[in-house]
């Protein structure tokens, strides 16, 4: 299976509700979209979100890393020789993490179709289904509540609360989420590199 064409895409897709942190507000998801193309007619796909607060990687440095160093590095290369091409795509350029790990998730997604093994299990994983959680952006303690209630009524049963603008209203809104969802709840807080050690 050989590495033939790479073709590039933005994804754009608005969300339901803004996604908070402490960092940003986020109103839509904006990826750049990764497709492998090989020989055999198998594409692999990856996908890299452009959080220049968070990994410094914006959308036109994402593109630019793919199109003058990875993907010249990939065209012509054996999906089979997996851990050199690996190696290659880490070395072809320095940082750039955001278009790497774009191309990191198609090059698995071809080597799991290569050999016709889910990708979980390629990585030593025996469950088919894991364990996740939703995202409760930064608001008022009483709409982060409303918001907690309405993704636990939606099914989860994991939380991932996002915290870090005010330590005592963190405490707040953490105790609002609690008193609201109950105590067999999973928690998990996020605080989006706004604490210091």
């Amino acid at each position: 299976m050989k590495i033939t064409n790479v073709k590039l895409g933005i994804l754009s897709v608005p969300l339901r509700v803004p996604f908070k942190t402490a960092l940003r507000t986020v109103s839509s998801v904006e990826d750049v979209i990764v497709e492998i193309h090989t020989d055999t007619g198998a594409i692999g796909y990856g996908e890299a979100p452009p959080t220049g607060a968070i990994t410094g990687d914006t959308t036109g440095a994402i593109l630019g890393a793919l199109r003058d160093h990875i993907i010249k590095t990939i065209v012509g290369r054996e999906v089979d020789d997996f851990e050199s091409l690996m190696q290659a795509v880490n070395n072809c350029i320095v940082k750039n993490s955001s278009a790497k790990a774009a191309v990191d998730m198609a090059l698995w997604d071809l080597y799991g179709q290569l050999y016709q093994i889910p990708v979980y299990k390629l990585l030593g994983g025996s469950r088919s289904k894991i364990i996740t959680d939703i995202t409760i952006s930064v608001n008022s303690p009483e709409e982060m509540a409303r918001d907690a209630r309405n993704a636990v009524d939606r099914g989860y049963d994991t939380l991932k609360i996002k915290v870090g603008a005010n330590p005592s209203l963190d405490v707040a809104r953490l105790m609002a989420v609690r008193k609201e969802v109950g105590d067999n709840i999973r928690i998990r807080i996020d605080a989006n590199q706004a604490w210091s050690p």
